[in-house]
């Protein structure tokens, strides 16, 4: 009924006051999915998405993941 399509994102992002603050051991990172329909009121998305960083400080699990995230946007954004 109605088009759909299905998206993936991965995402960079670091916080900084200053641009010497800049690393990459600073970075953290998003990915998700989504599905999307176009509805007549606008683009209907569910997704779902977790954040992760690299971590120093346990060295047995590098590897520091953030809380599963499910989002739902129903509409165009004003």
């Amino acid at each position: 009924m109605f088009d759909s399509y299905a998206r993936g994102r991965f995402d960079v992002v670091t916080l900084s006051s200053f641009p010497e603050e800049l690393k990459f051991s600073t970075l953290r990172y998003g990915a998700g999915v989504e599905l999307a329909l176009a509805t007549p009121i606008g683009p209907a998305n569910i997704g779902v998405g977790r954040s992760f960083y690299f971590g120093k400080d346990l060295p047995e699990n590098p590897l520091q993941v953030g809380p599963l995230v499910f989002y739902l946007q129903v509409g165009y954004s004003l």
